[in-house]
C-alpha cells in the first residue's frame, strides 16, 4: 500500500523563506557565542599565568630555604624559572585575544557594524529581508489563492457530478421509478457535468497565469532576495574564519617569539650543575678545606676581652658580693695551674718581670687584670659605658634560668672574630639570633654548637 506523503515544503511556497530570516537572526548570536569564547580563553590563560607564579614563588622560597647549595641550587632555581617565562607567555597570549586588533574584538566590532538594533527591538537587517521576501511575493501569492480557490471549487463540482452520475446509474434499470423523477435525475447530472467543465476551464486558466509572467517575475524578485541574503551571510562567515585563523595564531605557543629558546636556556643553565664543584666548595667552607684554627697563645687585651668579662659574668654573682662580675677565675687557679703543671719556673721569672713592665697590669694578682671592666649590673648606671647587649640579652650563664626568642638569620658578609666571645661568620651561614640586637650594634647568637657576639648590621631575617 502507497503512503499518501505530503511534498517537502519548499524555498519557492509561499512564506517558506523564514529559514533564511532565521539564519541571519542566527548569526547574530553565532558572533555572541565566539566573543564567549575567546573571552573564556582569555581568562583561562590569566588563571593559569597567576597560578604558574604563585607555584614558582612558592618553590623558589622553599627551595631557597632549603638544605640544597652550590650549582645544584641554581639549576633548581632555573628550573622554577622556566613557568615565571612559561608565565609570561600565556600572559602575552591573553593581551592578543583581547587586543584592540584581536579576535574577542573584532568580532564585537563587525556585529555592531552589521547588526543595527531597533528601537522596539529586533535588528534592521532581519525586517529588510523580512520585507524584501514579503515584496517579492505579494503579486503572485495573490494569483496562487485564487488559483487554489478555483480549484477547491472545480474539486466540488467533480464530487458533485459523480455522485449525480452515479444515482442515475443505479435508477435508469429501476422500474419502480416514475418516468419524471427519471427525467430530474438526468437533468442534474448534466448540470454537474457543465458546472464541473466549467470550473475546469477556469481552472486551468488560473494555472496558465500562475505559470506564466507572473511566475517568471516571482522567481527574480525572490532570487535576488535571497542573494542579498547569501551576500550577508557570506560576509559573516568570511570574517568569522578569519577571526578563527587570528584566534589559533594567538593561542599556538610554537609561533611566540623565543618560545622554543625558553627551555633551550633552562637545559644548558641545568646542565651546568657540577657535582664536583659543589662538594669542593662544601669542603672549603665547612670541610677539611677550611682554616685550621689551632690555639696558639693569646695576650689579654683589655679593649676587647673587657667586654667579654662584662657580659658573661660568674652565675649567681651580684655586683655586692664582694667578686669581680667580669672575672671567671681568682687567684686560686694560678696556684693549682703551679701545682699541676710548674707553669712558672725559676728561670721564667725574668720574662715575667719583663711582661710586667710593659702592662699596666699586676700579674701577680689576677682580679687586677679586670679593673677596668664595668659589671653588668653597674652598666645602666654607667651612661658612658656600652657592651654589646643589655640585661635583656641571654648569656651563657643567664640562658639556663630564662627563655629568650630564636630568630633565624642569614649571615650578609664574612666576619672574622676579635676575641673569643664572637661567632665566626661567612656569608650564606643560616643560624639563631638569640633576644633581640643591643642599641650598639652587636647581637648575641648561636651557630651550630658555638654561642657568640656578631655584628647585627652583617644578616638578614629570614
Amino acid at each position: 500500500m502507497t503512503e499518501n506523503r505530503q511534498p517537502e515544503k519548499s524555498f519557492w511556497d509561499i512564506n517558506q523563506y523564514r529559514k533564511t530570516i532565521k539564519r541571519i537572526e542566527n548569526g547574530h548570536k553565532s558572533c555572541d557565542d565566539f566573543v564567549a569564547m575567546i573571552q573564556e580563553r582569555a581568562d583561562l590563560e590569566m588563571r593559569y599565568t597567576k597560578s604558574l607564579r604563585r607555584w614558582a614563588e612558592k618553590w623558589e622560597e622553599a627551595v631557597t630555604k632549603g638544605p640544597e647549595y652550590g650549582t645544584t641550587l641554581l639549576a633548581w632555581k632555573h628550573t622554577l624559572q622556566e613557568a615565571v617565562q612559561i608565565a609570561k607567555v600565556h600572559e602575552e597570549c591573553r593581551c592578543v585575544l583581547t587586543a584592540p586588533d584581536g579576535p574577542l574584538q573584532n568580532v564585537q566590532r563587525w556585529k555592531k557594524e552589521n547588526y543595527h538594533k531597533l528601537t522596539f527591538g529586533g535588528y534592521q537587517e532581519i525586517r529588510d529581508a523580512e520585507e524584501g521576501f514579503a515584496v517579492a511575493q505579494k503579486d503572485y501569492s495573490k494569483q496562487l489563492n485564487k488559483t487554489k480557490k478555483v480549484k477547491k471549487n472545480y474539486h466540488s463540482a467533480c464530487s458533485a457530478s459523480f455522485k449525480a452520475d452515479e444515482e442515475l446509474a443505479s435508477q435508469t434499470h429501476s422500474t419502480t421509478i416514475h418516468p419524471d423523477n427519471l427525467k430530474k435525475l438526468q437533468q442534474r447530472a448534466e448540470k454537474m457535468l457543465n458546472v464541473k467543465e466549467k470550473y475546469r476551464e477556469l481552472y486551468l486558466r488560473r494555472l496558465l497565469e500562475c505559470h506564466g509572467e507572473l511566475k517568471q517575475r516571482y522567481i527574480e524578485d525572490m532570487t535576488e532576495q535571497f542573494e542579498k541574503c547569501q551576500s550577508f551571510e557570506k560576509k559573516r562567515l568570511d570574517h568569522l574564519k578569519e577571526q578563527l585563523l587570528l584566534f589559533l595564531k594567538s593561542v599556538d605557543l610554537s609561533e611566540v617569539s623565543g618560545f622554543a629558546n625558553i627551555y633551550n636556556q633552562t637545559f644548558r643553565d641545568v646542565e651546568k650543575a657540577d657535582a664536583i664543584t659543589d662538594l669542593s666548595e662544601w669542603r672549603v667552607k665547612y670541610g677539611t678545606g677550611m682554616t685550621q684554627n689551632w690555639p696558639v697563645f693569646e695576650d689579654f687585651d683589655a679593649n676587647t676581652d673587657a667586654r667579654r668579662f662584662s657580659v658573661a659574668p660568674r652565675k649567681n654573682c651580684t655586683a655586692d658580693d664582694g667578686n669581680d662580675n667580669g672575672d671567671d677565675f681568682d687567684s686560686d687557679d694560678f696556684e693549682n695551674e703551679e701545682d699541676e703543671g710548674d707553669i712558672m719556673a725559676d728561670d721564667d721569672v725574668t720574662a715575667t718581670t719583663s711582661y710586667a713592665n710593659d702592662h699596666p697590669y699586676d700579674t701577680t694578682d689576677s682580679h687586677s687584670l679586670y679593673d677596668n671592666v664595668t659589671p653588668r649590673s653597674n652598666i645602666a648606671e654607667e651612661q658612658t659605658e656600652t657592651t654589646p647587649y643589655d640585661e635583656t640579652q641571654p648569656t651563657p650563664s643567664t640562658t639556663e634560668n630564662k627563655e629568650y626568642t630564636e630568630l633565624s638569620v642569614r649571615a650578609l658578609y664574612d666576619f672574622e672574630p676579635a676575641s673569643g666571645d664572637e661567632l665566626q661568620l661567612q656569608a650564606g651561614d643560616i643560624f639563631s639570633q638569640i633576644g633581640a640586637a643591643h642599641e650598639d650594634g652587636w647581637a648575641y647568637g648561636r651557630l651550630r654548637d658555638a654561642f657568640g657576639l656578631f655584628p647585627a648590621s652583617y644578616v638578614e631575617p629570614l
